[in-house]
């Protein structure tokens, strides 16, 4: 028989594989509470920054998630970023500590009693209809907390907490939050007020959840309030056809809440359906519109709703009974819970089937024969016309050779551009993905800004760009090239030639004073200089007919109509004579070829300068810079950085092979970056040299759900070979035992 400690110690084995088989396939994520988090926690989800996060918590902190879809309201976190967080997140718990039925909210404050201010208090009620204990709670506001001790609120009861107790002093001026969060940290109430406390005024809950100043204190009772004094008067005021309107009085609602448009005079029959209000919540808040009303001169209707930020409320004539004349026109009045008025609107005649819009750029209302319910109002815009340029990557081709033509520097202030035309003043090739495409073509539209051509003849060669945006405007672009090696020498040829080195770099003498590159630029074009500095980027990397370097003050772009180089590599100081040129609104120093450039010593290479986004401007231009953030935007092969402080473009040149598809860059992620501070008419750019100088950002603690994917499989490999081979070992086991007793039996 198989000894049976070995069966017994393999088949503790066996459970014991089982059991943490199951214990990794089982094993909990900590999941992320979005309605709690702090930023530096959210910042540990996949695709969400600084950015991102402080969107999160500006939401939460107006209305708490109810759903994890619901984070998917917040501009930027579509349905791509959700589906890497979404196993991570959870809105918390439904226990019954913080269910509606047990809901404990803060009912009133009083922050400057009369007299002293260790008078102050804050007041909590218990909404529901079971005892809640507040033990481990928090109360806090904008400088401290306080920990609740084991203390119970009764029922639909009140509980009283003095300054003496919490040590928390309220703000009689500006702007003080106080908040209330249970023993998980997870924020139950919080109310914000931002006006000077007067003497004996309480900060105090409406049924309806809104707070309001009240002289009438009310400690361990239910609130109460003034009855406010209807006092709405007439003001008139000439402002053409907007006369004869109300004096709104002020609320914190105004500005936020508006009438964005109304169809007075439908097409056809005035019905029910067909005539409408549009109200739209502009600001960044949700706001509930709880006993709000809708009034013209003779009648009202009374709103409950809530509106999120950008939401449209679209009313009805046969929802609100309000009928909106057509002759000698009407007049609209929107108020708050309190009767403040909040916007309003007057028209002294309709048009039949146009909406009446409040256009915000041309800060009035405007008849529009297109209606726009529930969308952005058809306003009219004043489109400015967008800027055409273009960069080539050599600007001394020779016949054949593929070359990129880049208008990503292209841009329109107010729109969207749509389109490229590229015009030659002679035939060209042009390919996709280095593959020919189109032979002798002269003019190439596309709706992407960069082409790659040949040239089929040497000679000058004349290129222009038009662009055209998504409101009809256009402007163009353009340059002349020489196409090939060998042409006729220009006039300016002929000056630079005058101005060049001897051959003999021994004898290499400047013909004016060395200056530094900080003080080359404050030279105007034309100017011959002579200055000294380190290699941080050999010629072709960012163009073939440019390099860059740097000293101690400033960093400079070479240039070389002929590509004529040394050969130079990283850190190689240098002493370089040439010309003060400028070109892309970039200040650079212009060579005749390779005997202008000497070569000093091989060096160590040049180190970024940390900066931050804001920081990129004139007295950077030509440096190498290292800059980090969260990606913002990505259009083509341009990403932009951001901050806490500003943000800043990224490109990445063809030239370098760099690209947001080769490097698997997205929207969210934060990213280390190095590279030269470059200028165009667009304005500034850092310009990346090779891929090592992209680094992306490693968060500690994120969530890479490939990486835990690929961990998960690669477990589940180990786990099942040891179970077979353990089985495996155990039927051997059997097997020969089984054969021995047999051998036995036989003899």
């Amino acid at each position: 028989m198989l000894n049976k400690n070995l069966k017994f110690i393999l088949l503790i084995s066996m459970f014991f594989v089982l059991g943490f088989f199951l214990a990794q396939s089982c094993e909990a994520v900590d999941l992320i509470n979005i309605n709690t988090a702090t930023l530096e926690e959210l910042k540990t989800l996949s695709g969400i920054g600084d950015t991102y996060g402080q969107r999160i918590i500006d939401y939460r902190n107006n209305k708490k998630f109810e759903t994890i879809e619901e984070i998917m309201e917040i501009s930027g976190i579509g349905n791509a970023t959700f589906a890497k967080i979404k196993d991570y997140i959870t809105v918390g718990s439904s226990s019954n500590e913080n269910s509606e039925e047990t809901r404990v909210v803060i009912n009133e404050i009083l922050p400057n009693p009369k007299g002293s201010d260790e008078a102050e208090w804050i007041e909590l009620k218990n909404l529901s209809n079971v005892d809640v204990n507040l033990e481990n709670w928090e109360i806090s506001d904008n400088a401290k907390k306080y920990v609740l001790p084991q203390i119970k609120i009764l029922a639909n009861g009140f509980l009283i907490l003095e300054r003496s107790q919490t040590k928390i002093s309220l703000n009689n001026t500006g702007s003080e939050t106080v908040s209330l969060k249970n023993s998980q940290g997870e924020l139950i109430s919080s109310t914000t007020y931002n006006e000077t406390a007067k003497d004996d005024f309480s900060w105090a809950r409406r049924e309806n959840g809104e707070y309001a100043w009240t002289s009438i204190l009310t400690k361990n009772q239910e609130n109460e309030f003034e009855e406010r004094e209807e006092k709405i008067q007439e003001d008139e005021r000439i402002a053409g056809d907007e006369n004869d309107l109300v004096e709104i009085e002020d609320s914190k609602y105004k500005g936020k809440i508006i009438f964005s448009e109304i169809m007075p005079d439908p097409v056809g029959l005035d019905d029910d359906f067909n005539e409408w209000i549009e109200i739209q919540n502009i600001s960044t808040e949700l706001i509930f519109l709880q006993g709000w009303k809708l009034r013209d001169n003779t009648n009202e209707y009374e709103i409950y709703c809530r509106l999120t930020p950008g939401e449209f409320l679209i009313l009805r004539r046969g929802r609100t009974g309000l009928f909106l004349n057509n002759l000698g026109g009407d007049k609209l009045f929107l108020e708050d819970s309190l009767g403040n008025i909040i916007d309003e609107v007057k028209y002294n005649k309709s048009y039949e089937g146009q909406s009446y819009n409040w256009c915000e750029q041309k800060n009035k209302w405007l008849w529009r024969e297109k209606t726009s319910l529930g969308e952005k109002n058809n306003c009219p815009i004043d489109n400015q016309s967008p800027l055409a340029f273009f960069e080539i990557a050599d600007e001394s081709p020779n016949v054949n050779q593929n070359l990129i033509l880049d208008g990503r520097e292209s841009y329109d202030k107010d729109g969207e551009l749509i389109s490229y035309e590229w015009q030659f003043e002679k035939t060209v090739n042009f390919f996709i993905n280095h593959e020919l495409d189109l032979e002798d073509v002269m003019v190439l539209n596309q709706a992407q800004p960069m082409v790659e051509i040949s040239f089929l003849e040497n000679g000058q060669q004349k290129i222009c760009l038009k662009v055209k945006d998504n409101l009809g405007a256009e402007d163009v672009f353009c340059r002349s090239i020489v196409v090939g090696k060998f042409v006729k020498e220009t006039k300016e040829d002929k000056e630079n030639n005058k101005y060049s080195a001897p051959s003999d770099k021994s004898n290499y003498v400047a013909t004016v004073s060395r200056v530094s590159l900080r003080d080359a630029r404050k030279l105007g074009k034309g100017v011959r200089v002579s200055v000294e500095g380190r290699v941080v980027v050999e010629p072709g990397v960012l163009g073939a007919n440019i390099f860059y370097i740097v000293d101690e003050l400033g960093g400079m772009q070479i240039y070389c109509y002929k590509k004529d180089f040394p050969g130079l590599t990283l850190g190689d100081r240098v002493l370089i004579q040439g010309e003060m040129s400028e070109a892309y609104d970039e200040s650079r120093i212009k060579i005749d070829n390779s005997t202008n450039i000497m070569i000093i010593e091989s060096g160590e290479i040049p180190e970024a300068q940390k900066i931050g986004t804001w920081e990129v401007s004139e007295n950077l231009e030509g440096k190498l810079v290292e800059v980090s953030g969260e990606v913002a935007e990505i259009k083509y092969d341009d990403v932009w950085l951001v901050d806490e402080r500003g943000e800043v473009k990224i490109s990445l040149k063809p030239t370098t092979g760099l690209s947001v598809k080769n490097l698997n860059i997205q929207t969210g992620e934060n990213l280390t970056i190095s590279g030269i501070v470059s200028q165009t008419s667009a304005g500034y750019r850092i310009l990346p040299r090779y891929e090592n100088d992209i680094l992306k950002t490693q968060i500690k603690g994120v969530h890479n759900e490939n990486n835990s994917k690929e961990k998960e499989g690669n477990m589940l490999k180990y786990l099942v070979a040891l179970t077979l081979t353990i089985i495996a070992i155990f039927v051997i086991l059997i097997l020969k035992e089984r054969f021995k007793n047999s051998d036995l039996s036989n003899k």
